[in-house]
Order: C-alpha cells, then sequence, then structure tokens
C-alpha cells in the first residue's frame, strides 16, 4: 500500500513538473482528474526548483553584465523554462476584461487563442516589471529563491478559494473549487520549510 501511495506521489511531482515547465519526464503521461488535482500539492516544490535554477543564472551573469540586462534574461528564463502558461491565462483575462462585454462573451474571448490589443498591452507591461524587479532583486537570492515558491503557492490558494468560472468545464476546473483544498494544506510545509531554509 505505502509502495502504490509513493508511486502516486511522485507521478504527481511529475505531473506538476511538466504542467508547470518544459520539463518532460514522461511524454503524453495520462492522468485522470483526480491525479490532475493532487499535483497541486506540489506546485511550490517546482517552485523551488524554478527559483533555484533562477538564483543559478542570475549568480553566473553577475561577472559579466549589470542588474537591468540580468533582469531581463531572467524574466526571459522563466517565460520560457514555464512555457508562458501564465502569460498565455494573463493575456486572455485582460482581453476578456478589458472588452466590456458580458460574462458569456467574455469567457468566449478568453477561450480564443489569438491576442488581442489589451492582452498585449498587459504582456508588455508585465514583462517589463518583472524584468526590473528582478533586475533589482539581482544578488539577493533568497528573495529570486522564494518568489517562484510563493508565487506557485498562490495558486493553490486561489483555487482552494475560488469557484471555476466556465460551467462546461476545463483545464482549470481540476484545480478550483473545494476539492483544491486538501492539496494546499499538503503544499503548506514545502512553502514554510522553503522559506525557513
Amino acid at each position: 500500500m505505502s509502495g502504490q501511495s509513493g508511486r502516486n506521489e511522485i507521478r504527481s511531482f511529475v505531473l506538476a513538473l511538466q504542467f508547470l515547465t518544459v520539463v518532460s519526464v514522461v511524454p503524453g503521461l495520462r492522468v485522470s482528474s483526480r491525479q490532475l488535482r493532487s499535483s497541486l500539492a506540489y506546485f511550490p516544490l517546482v517552485g523551488l526548483i524554478i527559483g533555484l535554477l533562477l538564483a543559478g543564472l542570475d549568480w553566473s551573469l553577475s561577472q559579466w553584465f549589470p542588474p537591468l540586462v540580468r533582469g531581463v534574461v531572467c524574466a526571459a528564463f522563466i517565460a520560457v523554462f514555464t512555457r508562458g502558461l501564465h502569460l498565455d491565462g494573463l493575456a486572455d483575462t485582460a482581453d476578456a476584461v478589458g472588452s466590456g462585454v458580458g460574462r458569456e462573451r467574455a469567457l468566449e474571448i478568453m477561450k480564443d487563442s489569438r491576442s488581442g490589443p489589451m492582452g498585449v498591452i498587459a504582456l508588455v507591461l508585465v514583462l517589463m516589471t518583472k524584468a526590473a524587479s528582478l533586475g533589482s532583486l539581482s544578488g539577493l537570492w533568497q528573495a529570486m529563491v522564494m518568489a517562484p515558491v510563493l508565487s506557485r503557492w498562490g495558486l493553490n490558494v486561489l483555487g482552494a478559494s475560488s469557484q471555476y468560472a466556465r460551467a462546461s468545464g476545463g483545464l482549470g476546473f481540476h484545480f478550483a473549487g473545494p476539492s483544491a483544498r486538501p492539496p494546499l494544506a499538503f503544499a503548506c510545509p514545502t512553502v514554510v520549510a522553503a522559506g525557513w531554509l
């Protein structure tokens, strides 16, 4: 029983890693809704991996480039390493909210893969802010490690305290609502341990 439980936990971690990054440990991995939801518990751990890579990248560039250039490179690294998943969601949300239309039409706009002007503006502003912020954090490796941990934990908190907007369901459906609360409890020790270390 414990062996099966251990395999399930490893599978959940691999799923979280593949969902949040470009790393493909098991290509074509098929999972159930329950396994997808349980992967939420490992989002902060994946954030810790991203943070360590980010701090390492900043440190390796510190000998040759000024902080702002390092900030731009680090922002680009995060965007590529995470497949721009969060940026795509940001653009969709900005287009929907900025459209000034009703709820149903806004949900249709969010589903559209094309980015409109509001989405592009949001992406440019966020990437500029992220590059400047990472530049100002350059050399503060503790902050660089913790920022991705806390932001991935924020996904846990948001999911556990939200309801999915679309009645027909979608990818986000597995990460929202009361069923996302148990993984949040499991994720909290990772955040506390990373902060303490």
